[in-house]
């Protein structure tokens, strides 16, 4: 049974919503002196993912218009200051999913059993690269694994500030190791200085992220951390074992240190 159209129009206006904002801050000029600007386009399209099998093709259309139509603006936008990279899988992530076979275990199933990924490969994608072939300083990339180690590899080469453009909390643990790195997440600028005062992320020393999520858990991924410790317990954990959790020799951490290369991207 197809759902009404005034429940597929709400779906339609939140995923416009979802997109511009993940696109777009509110001043526009914010993005201006980045060098180089790089998306995630796996997490802007998880949300076309959860379109139930029951939603008519001709709102999957729309969605994939809202999209192309976004990224367009966002491209015109930005080109004459930022050479801009979209990155995408829709995949399997392979090297994730061999150190814990639960990582974006339900994402994965997903891209393996929804339509949706074939209908994005067909409309979506195809016209990004007509994109790609008529528009300058815009490149697609398509990634043999999971976005960010693509990325992780391509920024080691910028020697300029640069702004990558995802939801996924994970790449917070690329500031361990790059300078010029800034993360848009929808919502806010994220840099090593100001990511502690931002109230959805752990107050704790940015060079302690990995080892925070390792703890804590990451929930968009499905990886759960160790049992029992939510994010304030896990900052007063970190806290009150500091020591023992830089030599890797406290009991939590090694309960988790398996999953380790996950979250420390080298």
């Amino acid at each position: 049974m197809f759902k009404k159209k005034e429940e597929m129009d709400v779906m339609v206006g939140v995923a416009r919503q979802v997109v511009e904002s993940g696109l777009f801050p509110k001043d526009n000029s914010s993005f201006e002196h980045f060098s180089e600007i790089l998306i995630d386009l796996d997490s802007i399209l998880s949300v076309m993912l959860h379109l139930d099998l029951d939603v008519k093709d001709y709102v999957k259309a729309e969605y994939a218009e809202i999209i192309v139509n976004t990224l367009g603006s966002f491209i015109g936008e930005y080109q004459s200051t930022s050479f801009i990279k979209i990155y995408y899988n829709m995949d399997e992530y392979k090297t994730f999913s061999t150190i814990d076979p639960d990582w974006c275990k339900k994402r994965q199933l997903r891209y393996g059993e929804s339509e949706m990924v074939t209908f994005i490969h067909k409309n979506l994608i195809r016209r990004l690269k007509v994109l790609e072939k008529n528009i300058n300083n815009f490149k697609l990339v398509k990634c043999e694994d999971s976005p960010i180690l693509t990325i992780n590899e391509d920024i080691k080469l910028i020697k300029k500030p640069y702004l990558i453009i995802s939801r996924d909390p994970h790449y917070t643990c690329l500031f361990l190791y790059n300078d010029n790195i800034h993360i848009y997440d929808g919502k806010h600028i994220l840099n090593k200085e100001n990511i502690r005062n931002i109230r959805s992320y752990p107050d704790i020393d940015y060079s302690l992220l990995p080892y925070y999520y390792l703890l804590c858990g990451m929930s968009r991924n499905e990886y759960s951390g160790v049992r029992g410790l939510g994010p304030k317990k896990t900052i007063k954990y970190l806290n009150e074992n500091l020591s023992d959790i830089l030599s890797e020799t406290d009991d939590k951490l090694l309960s988790v240190i398996q999953y380790k290369d996950i979250f420390f991207l080298k």
